[in-house]
């Protein structure tokens, strides 16, 4: 299997993720009950599982504009510093049906600000319209992940998508199942030559993360994605 699962309030715990055979979690970064900790962190690379970056504070808050997006990157690098993350991609959402409008106006500017504001390479959440647009339109942006709910993509699947939301929910409505796009034959997922391969979801060891906290200063921020070797990624 190479899924990920994505949750929020609800921790379910790195030896349940390793049981179901996920490969990792998507983990939201921030100051509130659903944000990853060091306690969450050390037990999920503890299971061999990779960690995805995402930011969210509110589901529309892409609306806000270029110093938003400005200062939530400056925010979430901040916390993935904290967590001693090394340099890899975060997911910045827009939670909601975004209308073309909306999507050429302020939300071309925060994705801008997100962008201009540096540190790791940002990535889109979002429908296809949207990951289309920053992938397209705004320099830096590599593949996005499309939300499962298929009105927002107006029910197509963006080429510009590595990672896709399913819709049915696992465990009680618990967490959210994402597979990687294209696909390859999930007999021998390791062997494939994507072009996406190693650039989302990155299987940290626990000496990577031991290693950048005891560096004792800030890693470098930037703009490019980071290609970890392969025994220390999953292959998405």
């Amino acid at each position: 299997m190479t899924s990920t699962v994505d949750y929020s309030y609800t921790y379910v715990g790195a030896d349940q993720i390793a049981a179901g055979g996920y490969i990792g979690a998507e983990r939201y970064l921030g100051y509130d009950g659903r944000c990853l900790t060091a306690g969450e962190r050390d037990e999920l690379l503890a299971q061999g599982l990779g960690i995805g970056l995402i930011w969210e504070t509110a589901a529309d808050r892409s609306l806000d504009g270029y110093w938003a997006g400005w200062n939530d990157a400056e925010a979430a690098n901040a916390y993935a510093d904290g967590l001693g993350a090394p340099v890899v991609s975060i997911w910045y959402a827009t939670d909601f049906h975004a209308s073309q409008a909306q999507i050429e106006g302020p939300i071309h500017e925060y994705y801008t600000g997100v962008r201009d504001s540096g540190g790791r390479q940002p990535r889109v959440y979002g429908g296809a319209p949207v990951i289309d647009h920053c992938v397209t339109h705004i320099a830096g942006y590599g593949p996005g992940w499309q939300a499962a709910a298929a009105s927002w993509s107006n029910y197509q699947l963006s080429p510009n998508a590595c990672l896709l939301q399913e819709v049915q929910q696992i465990w009680g409505g618990a967490a959210d199942t994402n597979v990687p796009r294209p696909t390859w034959p999930r007999t021998r997922p390791r062997v494939s030559r994507s072009r996406y391969a190693f650039t989302t979801v990155v299987r940290l060891t626990l000496s990577a993360w031991a290693s950048s906290r005891s560096a004792g200063r800030r890693k470098s921020r930037a703009s490019d994605p980071v290609v970890m070797p392969r025994s220390m990624a999953c292959a998405i």
